[in-house]
């Protein structure tokens, strides 16, 4: 009768192991979940400054072809930069940004927008 007692401390060890292990593995499982939400919440706001980049370049041409495309012929890298001085637009926190490529000012012009936000960079390209 000695032994019974020890078994079911055994046993009950055991599935107390089992159950701590499979606890941590979903604890590890849900970090992951939250980086990658996080980092899809940052690629959203880098496409969201390349989408910027690409309208407020666009605006500018139809307002202004000449002046718009003047950028291409520029030494500068990246040619054409935001108007803002550090990079930014109104509404943008202060780590969104974009760049504008243009990589041919004829027919077809094509444009790419670069933007970043935090780690993400995500580019758009137009041509027209």
């Amino acid at each position: 009768m000695k032994k019974e007692p020890s078994i079911s401390i055994f046993i009950t060890i055991i599935i107390m192991g089992f159950v701590l292990v499979l606890v941590t593995g979903l604890n590890a499982l849900s970090l992951r979940g939250v980086a990658i939400t996080q980092s899809l919440g940052d690629s959203v706001s880098a496409l969201r400054a390349a989408d910027t980049g690409i309208e407020r370049w666009l605006s500018a041409y139809f307002n202004d072809p000449g002046t718009a495309l003047e950028c291409a012929d520029s030494q500068e890298s990246p040619p054409c930069k935001s108007n803002y001085p550090d990079g930014t637009e109104p509404g943008f926190t202060n780590e969104q940004s974009y760049e504008i490529f243009i990589r041919s000012a004829s027919n077809p012009v094509i444009i790419r927008s670069i933007g970043k936000y935090r780690n993400s960079q995500r580019g758009l390209e137009i041509s027209f």
